[in-house]
């Protein structure tokens, strides 16, 4: 399991050619297109990189049975930190630690999935 920001693939704060506005090619350059300065800098999507510090990677294997996953999510849960704020869980549908329990993380309705 690897934590999405650590990898630092698909992490804009890595993309030189994004932060130094180096486009691979002259004619498609599109900062030369805007009416308006661009900046790109580091900070300026902190709730993108705090998404990414709280999103990983778990990589599954046809092999494994379904329930040494079940076993991995509900340990996942447990360790999980809180966060101060969860919008799609309320107080009533959390575990004594103040955690979402894997049984509520699943999408109850078809619109839900969506």
């Amino acid at each position: 399991m690897n934590v999405l920001i650590e990898t630092g693939r698909h992490v804009y704060t890595n993309w030189q050619t994004i932060l130094g506005m180096h486009p691979a090619h002259p004619k498609l350059d599109p900062y030369k297109w805007t009416q308006r300065k661009i900046e790109q800098t580091k900070e300026q999507c902190p709730k993108t990189l705090e998404i990414l510090a709280r999103t990983c990677n778990v990589k599954l294997l046809p092999h494994v049975p379904n329930l040494a996953y079940r076993a991995a999510i509900e340990m996942m849960a447990r360790h999980a930190k809180p966060r101060a704020r969860v919008a799609t869980t309320s107080a009533s549908k959390q575990n004594g630690a103040g955690r979402a329990s894997p049984e509520h993380l699943r999408p109850s309705s078809p619109a839900e999935r969506l």
